[in-house]
């Protein structure tokens, strides 16, 4: 297995330059920063905003360099501090990575009415490819004890608050930290409890490029570098939470990894990628999980897409290792442009790519089902207890949001419903075998399905709890679209509340609170259910929701 330390050397062997320093966004040095966060990439000072008076963010720390240039298609390097010391003070999220957006989405539900579930509510203007920034949402109060405690952080770890950080989803396509309905604050602002750490990584053509010249013989290396980067961001980002987190208050050995969507495909294929060294001790996955990965995969073979796209930007008729090299020289302006651009325009979107993960057996691998049963600790963390879930309707987030009497009907006609209904079926089918395969080896998971259809996220009927619907529950951001309800409030708190159970204690934490353990048995009741018919919460089985019907 190889390790980030291993993988950045590959990396290195293409860097040309020593690279520029962090950069600074709103360096303010003039400024008297009574408390200030010592870093590996940086002195950092605290936001404090007046609408969450009790949450220190710190929401642009670069945690790898400027993956552009000779670092383009290449593992992440670690981030550097700036040179002359000086203080980051940071008051916006971070500019996000390239967006790409499949024209067959634009016409659903996030681009109507809930744009709060997009990156930026759907402006993809502000993006750059120096992109790999995390934002950290903690208690003031813990930020401030950490600051100045005279005790060495390492043995100090022990008072410090548990962590999760946050993976979005997106299709590895779109996303990224500033989505409304994706922020931390107010979660932290009520808790008190627990600090948030949320991950920008690498999307679409450069966080998996497919690229020929990645490819033994054509590689610097001559070993295979065809590999998924934005995934391997995601493992430098953990690395860098682990060596950093207790400045800030946080406990390095408490650190949960959460997900949802394509981020639940590798929050819980983390543990597959890194067994021997997972750093983490818990999992969420929301919609999603590894068992769903391969159905999503491109062939790890066909590099054609890339070459497509080299020839796009003047980088066409050369041979592996010069096409990659080409492309490596390209201004991040073109390659934005073309990602990004409207069809009808020189742009992925007119070519119609579709720019998937492979199986590179470092990130992603092709036998899931076969990895847990090999009980083989160097194949499988299986010690690492596990959240899951999925909504009662995550199919209607990706069908038309306009057809005919769309404002009233309270459910799908046939043609869309049948999409809808294969999208919520494979989600519950790969969740149940997942957990199921997870209770055979004795691996601690628990499961929750989500039923809340509440006006202000779910604004027509037949929307009901969709997929990317629960979010807003466990950010507490619920009420940016409309007029919230008390039963919303309460549903939110108790899921958050529940989240924090298991952020604290992965294995017992849930088990204290009255949820079982899931056993893989369809007849056994012990999957929670929050918001479904108007109920707050309930324990029921697989076969009382006639889960487990049409799976193969």
């Amino acid at each position: 297995m190889y390790s980030i330390q291993y993988l950045a050397l590959l990396a290195a062997q293409v860097l040309l330059t020593a690279g520029t320093p962090v950069s600074l966004r709103n360096g303010c040095n003039e400024l008297n920063h009574t408390v200030t966060v010592n870093t590996t990439s940086g002195v950092f000072a605290p936001y404090i905003d007046d609408a969450f008076p009790s949450v220190a963010s710190f929401p642009d720390i670069a945690y790898a360099q400027n993956p552009t240039g000779s670092l383009r298609f290449a593992p992440p390097v670690r981030a550097r501090p700036d040179p002359n010391g000086r203080v980051t003070y940071a008051t916006d999220l971070p500019l996000g990575c390239f967006q790409y957006i499949q024209t067959a989405l634009t016409g659903t539900v996030s681009f109507y009415s809930e744009k709060s579930t997009l990156f930026q509510r759907g402006d993809s203007a502000n993006t750059t490819e120096d992109c790999l920034r995390l934002s950290i949402f903690a208690p003031k109060a813990a930020v401030e004890r950490a600051a100045s405690s005279t005790v060495e952080a390492s043995e100090d770890d022990k008072n410090g608050l548990p962590v999760v950080v946050w993976i979005h989803g997106g299709g590895f396509s779109f996303g990224g930290t500033n989505v409304p309905y994706q922020l931390s604050p107010s979660w932290v602002e009520r808790s008190r409890e627990h600090i948030v750490v949320q991950v920008q990584y690498r999307l679409n053509l450069l966080g998996q490029p497919n690229a020929a010249g990645l490819v033994a013989p054509h590689s610097a290396s001559g070993q295979n570098e065809n590999l998924n980067f934005g995934l391997l961001d995601q493992r430098l980002a953990v690395e860098w939470v682990r060596d950093n987190i207790a400045s800030f208050g946080g406990d390095p050995d408490r650190i949960t990894l959460w997900g949802q969507s394509a981020g639940a495909y590798t929050a819980d294929g983390y543990l597959f990628a890194w067994p021997q060294n997972p750093i983490i001790k818990g999992v969420i996955a929301n919609s999603g999980n590894a068992i769903a990965i391969p159905a999503y995969l491109a062939d790890a073979t066909n590099h054609t897409l890339f070459s497509t796209v080299a020839e796009r930007l003047g980088c066409g008729g050369l041979g592996p290792a010069e096409e990659l090299a080409c492309m490596r020289a390209v201004p991040a302006s073109d390659i934005k442009d073309y990602i990004q651009g409207s069809v009808g325009e020189t742009s992925a979107a007119s070519d119609g790519l579709v720019l998937g993960t492979v199986i590179d057996n470092v990130t992603l691998f092709s036998d899931y089902p076969g990895r847990i049963s090999a009980q083989d600790a160097g194949l499988y963390a299986s010690h690492i207890p596990l959240l899951t879930s999925t909504t009662t309707d995550e199919g209607t987030a990706i069908v038309p949001y306009e057809f005919s009497g769309s404002a009233t009907a309270t459910e799908l006609p046939s043609e869309l419903a049948g999409i809808a209904d294969g999208f919520t079926l494979n989600l519950e089918c790969t969740a149940l075998q997942d957990i199921k395969l997870r209770a055979s080896v004795g691996a601690t998971t628990y499961q929750f399905l989500y039923g809340g259809n509440f006006s202000d996220i779910s604004p027509v009927p037949w929307l009901g709890a969709y997929h990317t619907a629960d979010l807003p529950m466990v950010f507490g951001t619920y009420g940016l679209e409309g007029p919230s309800t008390a039963f919303e409030q309460q549903v939110s708190h108790r899921m958050q509340d529940l989240y924090l159970e298991f952020i604290k204690d992965p294995s017992e934490g849930l088990k204290r609170s009255g949820w079982p353990e899931s056993t893989g048995k369809l007849e056994d009741p012990n999957i929670m259910a929050f918001a479904v018919d108007d109920k707050l919460q309930q324990l029921a089985s697989a076969n009382h929701w006639n889960w487990g019907q049409g799976c193969a």
